[in-house]
């Protein structure tokens, strides 16, 4: 049933001073019963518009759902439908109902972001280099422009696959929201290359293992056409 714009309403309700309920209804393409339950509103109210509602009443409680947003925190990598097994509510809900309450509480299904799996002593020689390269120790913009960057890269068989978590807006790279990856997994083509200052340089495929190979053998191989 179409709803009824109340300027309509009001015009309805304006015809049937002088019109029958079925006049009406013909004349503004509505049906009897809403010709009639508009004039009961308007005798009963005086007015032509809705009631305000209150909505649906809400099948869980305040508590409920911090419950269910602190056990998405403890486990982000867990799907709505593996949080609804383990939470409880009194009434029984669907598991839209569960993704509702967690983004209420800011906590949005994205796809995680990918990162390697760095130990504590790979991760402590990073911030070292850092905090040993930066522009305290003198490593101005001209000391920078004579360094080259190296790395191999590969294309894989049997890459990581996306994987979903639950996260609050700005916490993308947060370690307790990412994927951690291992490289070279399954048959892979080996490239290597490496960037300067004025741009990114061509890349070269190597055979074999590329910690066999010396670096300056490595530069020789890149310079070649």
């Amino acid at each position: 049933m179409p709803k009824i714009h109340p300027e309509t309403k009001v015009l309805i309700i304006k015809r049937l001073k002088t019109r029958s309920t079925a006049d009406v209804a013909d004349t503004f393409n509505v049906s009897q019963r809403q010709v009639q339950r508009i004039k009961i509103t308007f005798e009963d109210t005086g007015d032509v518009f809705d009631k305000p509602r209150s909505g649906r009443p809400r099948k869980t409680t305040a508590r409920e759902d911090r419950l269910l947003a602190r056990k998405s925190k403890a486990s982000p990598f867990s799907t709505a439908a593996e949080l609804h097994e383990t939470w409880s509510p009194e009434v029984p809900v669907s598991t839209r109902t569960v993704c509702r309450i967690l983004s209420r509480n800011g906590l949005h299904g994205r796809i995680s972001a990918q990162k390697p799996a760095l130990n504590k002593r790979q991760l402590k020689n990073r911030v070292a280099f850092a905090k040993a390269h930066s522009l305290l120790k003198g490593w101005t913009l001209e000391k920078w422009k004579k360094v080259d960057f190296s790395d191999e890269s590969s294309v894989e068989l049997h890459h990581s696959h996306r994987k979903y978590c639950r996260r609050p807006t700005g916490a993308r790279m947060d370690p307790r929201f990412t994927q951690k990856t291992v490289k070279f997994g399954g048959g892979k083509i080996m490239v290597w290359g490496y960037i300067q200052y004025g741009g990114v340089r061509e890349i070269c495929r190597v055979e074999g293992n590329i910690n066999k190979i010396p670096r300056n053998l490595s530069y020789l191989l890149y310079s070649q056409p």
